[in-house]
């Protein structure tokens, strides 16, 4: 009996540590896919500083030098939304039936049509790609018109903008980049459905339901007849998912980015007029971030039945991006206003030396008053333009953002109790 204890616990050791190592191989490889697109991101321009271009009031900014358009940098999912001409929630909903539409012709190959249209799975599936392709075009029309309308706000050229902003959305659009994103998270679903379908052994070894979640995926999805094309189809819906969970991935990460590389640029010294523009962008990184709360909410669903170590590290570490998607915009906005409102202060700390005639010299440094001229604005003026952008409230969400940001936790981690949520209701409804 004693053997057999020891035997046991010796079995359950080794499942305990296999299933830690997978999951930590798996956070590591995520992690390492940031800090690559962080070190490329940042190797050309890491020296790089961007120094004020503003030396009189009379500069000229002009929308056809720096803005950028969508049509110039194009995401792989733009051809497809391009090449149907509907509305973007016309087309995506028509991408989703196409993606269901292919599932089907697959299964009706080997007579399996009946079962394929009653599994919740496919549904889900469907589902989560209409959102994320639609969210993606979404974003990929409006990020060109939000950085446009953020433009007024800094003191450079028309030309160094566009050559910041262009840097970006040209890696943002890089198919290589998405691809290979995208064929991470492909490869993991190769082997998910490997072990789920052919590998029962190492599933019951891991005791992970989730490599085998027969709540959305019925048992005749795992038995033999015609095992490899059933596991086929669900590859096939890998493939799809993988394309769109890579590339808005990817995606997500690069915009963070984005926001921090544009904390280099000085910025005018009108703090309310900075945060009324910015306003712009943080609604539209609140639009995506809640986006990709819910879809992370479908896995949960699909994959966990409960919260444990694997799911809480899983939800995690998707829910962490758009968590960062969500707050970026608050840190940039910080040291915004703090630059703005400095600036502010250090130029009617010039007219009033100029008043006093008094003969300031100071130590050169960064975003220093003194580096941008101020001779051609009157002391009236400035003091004028200092009342009138006085400093203004840090923190620019609102109630609605923070339901939002809210929501996205709890519906994410809440997503692993719908199976038992839902089993539980069928069968009180049955008893």
């Amino acid at each position: 009996m004693t053997i057999l204890h020891f035997t046991i616990n010796i079995t359950m050791t080794k499942k305990r540590l296999l299933r830690k190592f997978i999951w930590f191989l798996l956070g590591t490889l995520l992690l390492l896919i940031y800090w690559r697109i962080g070190k490329k991101s940042y190797k050309a321009l890491e020296n790089e500083r961007i120094q004020p271009d503003i030396v009189s009031p009379k500069l000229h900014f002009d929308y056809e030098k720096f803005a950028t358009s969508q049509k110039e940098f194009k995401v792989w999912f733009d051809y497809l939304f391009e090449f149907l001409p509907f509305p973007t929630p016309v087309t995506s909903t028509l991408i989703g039936v196409l993606v269901f539409l292919g599932g089907l012709l697959l299964s009706l190959m080997i007579n399996f049509g009946r079962e394929y249209v009653y599994t919740p799975a496919v549904y889900i599936g469907c589902f989560g790609i209409v959102l994320v392709s639609g969210v993606l075009r979404r974003t990929s029309l409006l990020v060109h018109e939000v950085y446009e309308d953020l433009r007024p706000c800094f003191l450079i050229s028309d030309e160094k903008y566009k050559k910041v902003t262009s840097l970006w959305f040209s890696r943002m659009s890089s198919h290589n980049g998405n691809f290979l994103a995208s064929m991470f998270f492909f490869v993991l679903a190769l082997i998910v459905v490997y072990i789920g379908a052919f590998r029962p052994d190492v599933v019951n070894l891991l005791d992970i339901e989730s490599l085998r979640p027969t709540f959305f995926f019925p048992p005749y999805w795992f038995t033999p007849d015609n095992l490899p094309f059933k596991a086929a189809i669900v590859v096939y819906y890998g493939l799809c998912i993988a394309l769109l969970l890579g590339t808005s991935f990817r995606l997500m990460l690069l915009n963070i980015l984005f926001l921090l590389d544009f904390q280099r640029i000085p910025v005018i010294p009108a703090a309310h007029i900075v945060r009324a523009r910015f306003q712009s962008v943080v609604n539209l990184y609140v639009f995506v971030s809640g986006s990709w709360f819910v879809g992370v909410s479908l896995f949960g669903t699909v994959l966990f039945q409960t919260l444990d170590a694997i799911s809480v590290l899983f939800l995690g570490i998707l829910s962490l991006v758009g968590l960062l998607v969500f707050l970026t915009p608050q840190l940039v906005l910080t040291r915004y206003l703090a630059q703005s409102y400095r600036l502010a202060c250090d130029w009617s700390l010039k007219s009033l030396n100029d008043l006093l005639g008094i003969s300031l010299r100071e130590r050169p440094r960064s975003y220093h008053a003194l580096e941008i001229s101020v001779n051609a604005i009157s002391p009236n003026d400035l003091a004028n333009i200092v009342e009138a952008t006085s400093k203004p409230q840090i923190l620019i969400y609102d109630l609605e953002d923070f339901l939002v940001l809210i929501g996205g936790q709890t519906i994410i981690f809440a997503s692993s109790f719908f199976q038992a949520f839902v089993q539980k209701f069928l069968m009180g409804a049955t008893s």
